[in-house]
């Protein structure tokens, strides 16, 4: 059991007032009497043999500020030689990581990665890398982090802006008659500092050398820029949004900056970048009161003669990607 027998107890006692002198000497106010009752009103989720359960209350106890860091240590202290070492630590890892993420908003839980690699997504036609590149220069994630859904966030928190990436598989909606095997998406937040600017950069999405995919081509749409790659097993598709909704976006106040024009037909035709490589958003100068948000979207199945599937499933906006690990 999470919590052993003498704080059940404990917790009845604290009942009264007369009670509760009697057995701590202390106020109904005191910080402590605070803890306690706190452990009354949870004890279902604490006397239960489920994991999941037991993280739940920890991060809500941590969460009342009324408890003092003293507090908190011997509380843990004390948990620690009950459950043991190992579980304790492992306990105070996973509800102790609440980080905080400056360009997304949900609740999250980080879990740190060790090896911290490129941004990419593994497919059946080979691996699909993301990088952001600013005024020329190429920029790597400083830290990386999983997500309760199984995704992760990237962090880029540099001297001139911060920027982040959420990568995790969408929320789709598709007709009842059309399956993808698998789709993942890829969300950039990029911010400069205050009283700086970004005057140009770039996000790229873009096959690793030792892909199979061995024939591609082009699939837009409206408001979508996509790459087909397939070979005799699989069919993928890469696609992101086009220069008109961009535009549309711009003009909405959607996270896209003001300083991008795109007039002409031929110009926001021409501005999103698709190759057999893959395919590169380059953006115009952000100022330091706007956030950039462009995204990816990856989907693949096997290769069945005119199935439209994998090319609907990445004409999705990002806050349907973001759905899937319930971050705004």
């Amino acid at each position: 059991m999470f919590l052993n027998s003498h704080v059940f107890e404990l917790a009845k006692k604290l009942n009264t007032e007369e009670n509760h002198k009697q057995w701590t000497g202390l106020r109904r106010n005191s910080v402590f009497y605070g803890l306690v009752c706190y452990i009354n009103n949870s004890i279902s989720l604490c006397l239960s043999d489920n994991y999941t359960s037991s993280i739940l209350f920890l991060r809500r106890a941590t969460s009342v500020q009324k408890f003092s860091k003293k507090l908190r240590i011997t509380y843990y202290r004390s948990l620690g030689q009950r459950v043991g070492v190992h579980a304790y630590r492992n306990v105070i890892r996973k509800t102790m990581r609440r980080k905080i993420m400056k360009l997304f908003h949900g609740e999250q839980v980080l879990i740190k990665e060790n090896n911290l690699l490129q941004p990419q997504i593994h497919t059946p036609l080979g691996i699909i890398e993301f990088s952001i590149t600013v005024s020329d220069n190429f920029y790597y994630p400083e830290k990386s982090y999983k997500l309760k859904n199984g995704g992760s966030l990237y962090k880029y928190y540099y001297d001139s802006f911060d920027c982040e990436l959420v990568v995790c598989r969408p929320k789709l909606n598709l007709a009842l008659h059309l399956t993808v095997e698998e789709c993942w998406g890829a969300v950039f937040r990029i911010k400069p500092h205050a009283n700086t600017q970004i005057s140009t950069c770039s996000f790229s999405a873009s096959w690793k050398e030792g892909y199979s995919w061995t024939d591609y081509g082009s699939n837009t749409g409206e408001d979508l820029e996509a790459v087909e790659y397939e070979n005799q097993i699989y069919r993928l598709h890469l696609g992101t949004q086009d220069g008109d909704m961009l535009m549309a976006r711009r003009n909405q106040g959607d996270m896209i900056p003001k300083s991008l024009c795109l007039n002409s037909d031929f110009e926001k035709h021409g501005f999103i970048l698709s190759s057999d490589k893959g395919i590169k958003i380059p953006m115009t100068l952000i100022d330091s009161n706007e956030i950039c948000q462009v995204h990816f979207l990856v989907a693949w199945n096997k290769n069945i003669k005119e199935d439209v599937s994998t090319w609907l499933a990445v004409d999705q906006f990002s806050n349907e990607i973001l759905k899937g690990e319930e971050i705004l």
